[in-house]
């Protein structure tokens, strides 16, 4: 999925499908968020190959309360960075959204199956959030000093020639909450697991009677197949060595006509 934010909107009585957040909200917040009567909200949809927001496969919309301001303007990550050079920074996924809000200048981010609100004056560092899904355990150059494990990337078409000369493969389907409940099936002989939980499921049946050099290969429907590489790399660390991410994920398994299963 392509993380470059393509367009912005603010939505008034129009109704848009899609995750509801406050990136103002501490995350140690337990209230369910509710839309009140005549609230304004700003809607973004993340754009999905090369027809962006309006291809089909653009399914994921994000729906932000409290962050609708004024001079809206998208600024991609090196220029982030760039402007903001000597100063403590967030780990953006993608494209930021830059605006005055209540007076003050500051970003709209996406990190962490989240948005975020980015201060300049006041932004402590991101050890104090709590709660995130889908914790990246990709970091961007700036914000570490090791590199994580690099994972393999199998295709669509490879994955089905294996499959269909029956080689012995473990798939991993490690889709966010809602796109798994959204869909009916999952990939042939796919295991679910949700990410923040794979590291203690290891440690458990089906995956702790697993050979060592198994060849497993996880899949999601996120951007960039973040969270799918992140499942990658804490099998590796729990001592996998054979573990391969879904080039495109789901959605390209989908457009590949890869063989499925209902849940």
């Amino acid at each position: 999925m392509n993380h470059e934010i393509t367009h912005v909107f603010v939505v008034g009585t129009v109704f848009i499908w899609g995750v509801l957040r406050d990136p103002r909200a501490s995350r140690s917040e337990r209230t369910p968020l509710r839309i009140e009567e005549g609230e304004t909200l700003l809607a973004v949809i993340h754009g999905y190959g090369t027809n962006d927001w309006r291809g089909p496969e653009a399914t994921q919309t994000f729906l932000l309360k409290n962050v609708v301001g004024s001079d809206l303007k998208v600024q991609n990550g090196s220029e982030f960075v760039k402007a903001h050079s000597g100063k403590r920074l967030p780990r953006p996924q993608g494209d930021l959204i830059g605006e005055t809000l209540q007076g003050a200048e500051g970003y709209l981010y996406y990190a962490s199956a989240t948005y975020s609100w980015y201060d300049p004056k006041s932004f402590r560092g991101e050890a104090q959030q709590t709660r995130m899904i889908h914790k990246p355990r990709v970091l961007r150059a700036h914000a570490q000093k090791t590199q994580a494990p690099t994972v393999e990337m199998i295709t669509a078409e490879e994955l089905k020639a294996k499959l269909a000369a029956n080689q012995p493969i473990t798939i991993i389907d490690v889709r966010s909450a809602e796109g798994y409940a959204a869909s009916s099936t999952t990939i042939k002989g796919a295991l679910h697991f949700k990410l923040r939980k794979l590291k203690s499921r290891v440690s458990y049946a089906p995956l702790k009677d697993l050979a060592k050099d198994r060849e497993i290969v996880t899949y999601c429907a996120c951007p960039n197949d973040q969270s799918s590489k992140s499942a990658a790399q804490v099998l590796q660390s729990g001592g996998f060595t054979r573990v391969k991410v879904l080039q495109g994920g789901w959605h390209e398994w989908l457009r590949a006509r890869g063989p499925v299963q209902s849940k």
